[in-house]
């Protein structure tokens, strides 16, 4: 059929079926004890039944947008009933489960139930050992998707120490099997005429929030590409702002979407070594609208300060349209890439019609031509920044040409304008989720996932300064001076961190008879802490979160000799000032400990110690 690039002429979905993920580079701790090891020759497959490739490929057919490579096989299968078990393999003991499935290209697994210690480790790898081995994150997640593995018979490893009692750290629920010739579409995968974004001076920021987005449906995987996105707050949510065509009429399962940062080769040319990346699993839908091919997720974890990632900024203003634009995106999975637009962007002012049947309205799209670099499958949803370097479009499609991949002229997009409005709901909508506030600005600058500076005081509760404290903020810390004073200055932004203090100490400072009978009076009521939250924790010795009689039984067995400690890990408690003031319920609103978050600057992180057990505050401090 000839292309009449008019009303209604066809356009190209840019996604694909997932490729493999070659792991073979990956920076890894630790290695799989059963690799290559001759213990592991010998064991039979676990063999699962092939499915009918020609009654796909049939079916295949039927979808002229989506390249179908891969369909998942219903197992389940528990480990330490179904896996070899070795012992003492370098002082660990390993599981080994050796899987077949007849002709795929490549094999994944989905893994639920998972209970992996900090020391146990998950490795899938060829069984020939050919095509390298990879690490399985394991997160907080409980249900994963493994890497594809380039084989049609894969080992499942699971490693732990030698002492660690036998359990099932997960159960097997499906396999994913692929098929086709379209399996190698990953890394060096996308067409010649692409070009590495390492070749470019300029977008070195916007390319920091742009993602690869491996796309998990019911029935299969598809790549894509996003961009994190800054919203009015800039509280560091992390939306990922990508196109609804990707699941459009699918089922997608958002807890196993995986999101890569910083998949970049670190030189212009291109190289046969792969670069690691970021991963993040795992996201939430927030809204979409088909008419302007837009979907905003929110990724399930914020991003480390590590990924050095970059929300970007977006533009809304209908006013002006750039004289050039970039789009920098993921063709095929493979690594970033730039494509660039040289001549004015336009608002296309007719319906179009794509490939699926699907008809967006007049105004809801842009386009702007093709100048250097091309568009392939997986570029889907990729960002078009403007001159300013915000974000306008995401991109839909283009007059792509299967035969001819490096022949594409220009590329049409969802305009972030009428995205905005969508179809008038939240669900629908970008302007609940990037403008909180309500600020209604045309515009928003990116911003970088940065570090702050977190400052503050500790003090003993009745507000005396405490000095020589250990103040933790992550792995790092310092001691308060003689103020109580202490400062970080290059805390992560954005991220859960561990915050807790540590000040040295003997159980009895400041524990006498006096305390006994100020909580003798307390339970008994005649005389109780007028809802002091702090005389409330220090009387609560046992640290159940209630204070009672057994709080009383256990001081006076201490004061008596009795007992040589009381049954806490540390002599004092620290409360972040802030939560507790006001505050006379115990213990809620006093903890700060696990996976605090700074989303700015903090001049006044102030924290109250309390002495575990001195009720009437006469502990050295």
């Amino acid at each position: 059929m000839t292309k009449i690039l008019f009303l209604n002429s066809f356009f190209v979905y840019f996604i694909l079926f997932s490729s493999p993920l070659n792991a073979q580079n990956k920076d890894l701790k630790n290695q799989p004890l059963g690799f290559q090891n001759e213990k592991i020759t010998g064991i039979v497959p676990t063999v699962i039944e092939s499915p009918d490739v020609q009654k796909l490929l049939e079916a295949d057919k039927k979808d002229p947008i989506r390249k179908r490579f891969a369909v998942p096989q219903t197992l389940s299968l528990d480990l330490n009933k179904s896996a070899k078990i070795f012992d003492n393999i370098n002082g660990r003991r390993v599981y080994i489960l050796r899987i077949q499935s007849d002709k795929a290209n490549s094999l994944a697994f989905t893994l639920e139930n998972l209970n992996i210690g900090t020391d146990e480790n998950i490795f899938v790898y060829a069984a020939d050992g050919k095509h390298g081995y990879a690490t399985v994150d394991k997160g907080t997640q409980k249900k994963i998707l493994t890497d594809f593995v380039k084989s049609d018979e894969v080992i499942i490893e699971f490693n732990q120490p030698q002492s660690a009692p036998l359990k099932n750290p997960f159960t097997i629920t499906k396999l994913w099997y692929a098929y086709g010739g379209l399996s190698a579409t990953d890394f060096n995968g996308s067409a010649a005429c692409e070009i590495n974004m390492a070749c470019a001076t300029d977008f070195q920021n916007q390319k920091r929030g742009v993602v690869r987005i491996f796309a998990v449906m019911t029935n299969g995987a598809y790549w894509g590409t996003g961009s994190l996105v800054v919203n009015t707050k800039n509280d560091g949510t992390p939306y990922i702002l990508t196109a609804f065509h990707i699941a459009d009429g699918l089922i997608p399962d958002y807890t196993q979407w995986k999101f890569l940062f910083n998949y970049e080769l670190p030189t212009c040319a291109n190289s046969t070594t792969e670069p690691i990346g970021n991963v993040i699993q795992g996201c939430t839908f927030r809204a979409g609208f088909r008419d302007d091919d837009f979907t905003l997720l929110e990724l399930s974890a914020h991003i480390p300060s590590g990924v050095n990632a970059y929300f970007n900024g977006w533009s809304r203003d209908t006013s002006f349209y750039s004289a050039a634009t970039t789009i920098i995106h993921h063709p095929w999975g493979d690594v970033r890439k730039i494509t660039r637009s040289t001549h004015p962007e336009f608002v296309v002012k007719i319906s179009t019609t794509f490939a699926n049947g699907v008809i967006t309205p007049p105004y809801s799209h842009l386009q702007c031509p093709i100048d250097l670099g091309t568009l392939e499958p997986g570029s889907s949803g990729s960002p078009f920044f403007d001159a300013n370097g915000r974000i306008v479009s995401q991109l839909h499609g283009a007059d792509a040409d299967p035969a001819n991949p490096c022949n594409v002229t220009f590329a049409i997009g969802g305009r972030f304008a009428k995205s905005w409005e969508g179809n008038g709901t939240p669900a629908t909508r970008l302007k609940d989720w990037l403008d909180p506030l309500q600020t209604n600005v045309l515009t928003l600058d990116g911003i970088n996932n940065s570090k702050f500076i977190v400052s503050g005081h500790v003090n003993f509760w009745l507000n005396a300064p405490m000095q020589n404290v250990k103040v933790f903020i992550g792995a790092d810390s310092t001691l308060t001076d003689n103020n109580g004073y202490f400062s970080f200055a290059t805390v992560p932004a954005n991220t859960p961190i561990d915050v807790h203090l540590l000040k040295p100490d003997t159980y009895d400072n400041g524990v006498d008879a006096t305390d006994v009978l100020l909580l003798r009076r307390h339970i008994l009521g005649i005389s109780t802490f007028n809802n002091s939250v702090y005389k409330t924790i220090a009387a609560d010795v046992d640290a159940s979160g209630t204070v009672d009689a057994t709080d009383l039984l256990i001081l006076r067995r201490f004061i008596l000799g009795i007992s040589a400690n009381l049954p806490v890990l540390s002599p004092w408690r620290f409360i972040l000032q802030s939560l507790s003031a006001g505050n006379n319920n115990y213990p809620a609103g006093v903890s700060f400990n696990n996976g605090y978050i700074f989303s700015a600057n903090v001049s006044n992180f102030d924290i109250q110690g309390v002495k575990i057990g001195d009720i009437d505050g006469s502990a050295s401090y």
